[in-house]
């Protein structure tokens, strides 16, 4: 069995709140615009999110940190015109679950070069995401 970032054994996932499909608002520091997104955590530990108005999709994984709080690390690539990756972002969030179908997080966004290394390009502060789970919904 795998380990977690603090090196622990991770927490069974099955269960945990953060299951599901949520819808989120992502707040950026200034001067970026606040986005919309859809992000789903699996019971195994993969996390997968789309942006709107965007072509990128974002991976990664999450695990549990206590009954109502979740960690997550995630990778978008960005390619440019001639299909070349770019920029890679690596997006660490901690989550809260405030109830059922409501979370909260702060989140810190690393711009990468292709080979991994920090180029700074963004101011250090947090994102603020707030979100709402999906349901499904009669016809």
């Amino acid at each position: 069995m795998s380990q977690t970032a603090d090196g622990s054994e991770p927490q069974d996932r099955h269960g945990h709140g953060a299951v599901g499909t949520w819808r989120l608002m992502i707040k950026p520091p200034a001067p970026f615009n606040v986005f919309k997104a859809i992000i789903a955590f699996t019971s195994d530990g993969i996390v997968h999110q789309t942006v709107a108005n965007s072509v990128e999709s974002a991976l990664g994984v999450w695990e549990p940190d206590g009954e109502n709080q979740f960690r997550v690390t995630l990778y978008v690539l960005r390619h440019n015109t001639a299909a070349q990756l770019e920029v890679v972002l690596r997006v660490r969030a901690d989550f809260t679950l405030a109830d059922h179908d409501t979370l909260t997080a702060t989140a810190t966004v690393d711009f990468l070069n292709p080979e991994n290394e920090d180029i700074n390009i963004r101011p250090s502060e947090h994102d603020t995401v707030t979100g709402s789970r999906m349901a499904v919904m009669a016809q």
